[in-house]
């Protein structure tokens, strides 16, 4: 089951879903972001898994969002901890970028004229605008890391060769249950709205799938 929700995200999370509702003018059209995640240690130590964000082992993804509409456009992974966001970012979708456009980071991201970190804004209302974007990505984090299997340390590691591909099943696995939830009603904040008949039952079926999906992943 986890295998056949993995499956979709090549279907769910395109990168050209950046494009939805762009005004046009706007050269930052996703925020980018690297998401640790905690792994039992493996063996024989080596620091190259070592994540700073929780100073154990772990691997990491990368994470893009689209800025207009909260959704995920972008999952890339895993790779282990301690390469870099930056590095992690010019390896692969820095060449998939349009010419003039960039992505909103944080302060970590550097080595790149498309990353746009904070120092870049040039007005107080572009340093809020970008804050909000930053903000709203790692709620996204957030969601993500609900889900136990990415939140404590990954024991799922004989044979070695393949805990680097568990991982990502499970990870893309969640990231099409967490985009579900986003594309039938359950949005980055709360907000009032009035949802018809049809789109209610689509949210129902949608969670009882989820729900199948959720027990599964904490039994993996």
């Amino acid at each position: 089951m986890i295998g056949k929700v993995a499956a979709l995200k090549d279907d769910m999370i395109q990168l050209n879903n950046r494009f939805k509702d762009w005004d046009g003018k706007a050269a930052g059209l996703m925020s980018v972001d690297g998401i640790d995640c905690p792994v039992n240690e493996p063996w024989p130590f080596d620091k190259k898994w070592h994540s700073h964000k929780f100073n154990g082992p772990g691997v990491k993804h990368e994470v893009g969002v689209c800025i207009r509409t909260g959704f995920t456009v972008w999952a890339h992974g895993p790779f282990v901890a301690s390469v870099g966001d930056a590095t992690i970012f010019k390896e692969t979708l820095a060449d998939l970028l349009v010419d003039d456009e960039g992505v909103e980071v944080d302060q970590g991201h550097k080595g790149h004229n498309k990353l746009k970190t904070p120092t870049t804004a040039t007005s107080q209302k572009y340093r809020k605008e970008k804050s909000v974007a930053r903000g709203r990505h790692e709620n996204v984090n957030s969601r993500l890391k609900i889900f136990n299997v990415l939140n404590i340390p990954f024991r799922h590691l004989n044979p070695r060769n393949k805990m680097m591909a568990k991982h990502g099943l499970c990870f893309n696995a969640i990231v099409v249950i967490v985009q579900l939830k986003f594309q039938n009603g359950e949005g980055l904040y709360d907000t009032e709205h009035s949802a018809a008949h049809e789109q209610t039952l689509k949210i129902l079926l949608t969670r009882s799938f989820e729900q199948i999906c959720v027990h599964l992943l904490i039994l993996f």
